[in-house]
């Protein structure tokens, strides 16, 4: 990944996450409604306010950790293994980027294009979410993977 000095301090994380798509090639990465896929991740997903989602999230089934800078080359093998084991290669999901606690941006992505992005871009904290929200990944400041599965009796 990129380290932060590398990048211009004037161009903001969306602009960066743009020109990233735009270098990998990414087309149809918009993500109509935002606001409304970020009320019901949350409303799923995150008990209270938190500043950052990942401090309270519900339905935690792994956690794992990192200490490898690159530790985003390896979501493809965490997908498969607890979110999504029969996940198709080209299938697009959520991608929700953390702007400082303040903002989220989200961008429809395959995993390859996702660690394209990371790849491109400063360190962001970032969560990738099935398109039927049934379960979501987080990866946080502290190299930490978070796993979390709804059970199918849970309802929004």
């Amino acid at each position: 990944m990129d380290t932060y000095e590398e990048h211009s301090p004037h161009r903001s994380l969306r602009q960066e996450l743009e020109e990233a798509c735009l270098t990998g090639n990414i087309r149809d990465h918009e993500v109509p409604a935002t606001e409304e896929v970020i009320r019901a991740i949350e409303s799923m997903y995150v008990d209270g306010v938190p500043r950052a989602w990942w401090l309270e999230l519900r339905h935690v089934v792994h956690r794992q950790h990192s200490d490898d800078d690159q530790s985003y080359m390896g979501i493809e093998h965490i997908v498969l293994q607890y979110c999504d084991p029969d996940m198709r290669a080209n299938q697009k999901l959520l991608f929700i980027v953390d702007e400082d606690n303040e903002r989220h941006h989200v961008l429809a992505l395959t995993l390859d294009e996702m660690v394209h992005v990371i790849a491109e871009c400063r360190f962001f904290e970032y969560y990738i979410c099935s398109n039927d929200y049934g379960w979501l990944l987080c990866e946080n400041e502290h190299g930490e993977f978070i796993i979390c599965k709804r059970s199918g009796l849970d309802t929004a």
